[in-house]
């Protein structure tokens, strides 16, 4: 599925998901048309930044926000770059990815 959804602030991504901590290693979009559903957690993104497509992020979780629109988490793959890069092989015996 392709959807349009715009970035949304660290700040309000931090109030609409309430007690569940948002930190750096993440990021929060928003669409009053799109929106993860049961069973998408995983699933990617992809983000284009000045004409190229790139996995930005790993869907996490949802929840509406107090203008109704559909708020996602997702995590920032970036941030576990290097953890990719000196783990990913060929081989299916990959170590457990730190928290």
């Amino acid at each position: 599925m392709k959807a349009e959804i715009d970035l949304l602030d660290s700040t309000t991504c931090a109030a609409a998901f309430g007690t569940i901590t948002v930190t750096g290693r993440e990021f929060c979009t928003e669409s009053s048309r799109a929106y993860g559903q049961y069973g998408d957690s995983g699933g990617p993104t992809i983000l284009t930044v000045a004409g190229t497509r790139e996995l930005a992020g790993v869907m996490s979780a949802v929840v509406t926000l107090s203008n109704g629109n559909h708020g996602n988490r997702h995590t920032r793959v970036a941030s576990y770059a290097g953890w990719i890069d000196a783990n990913a092989t060929d081989d299916s015996t990959i170590p457990a990815c730190p928290r």
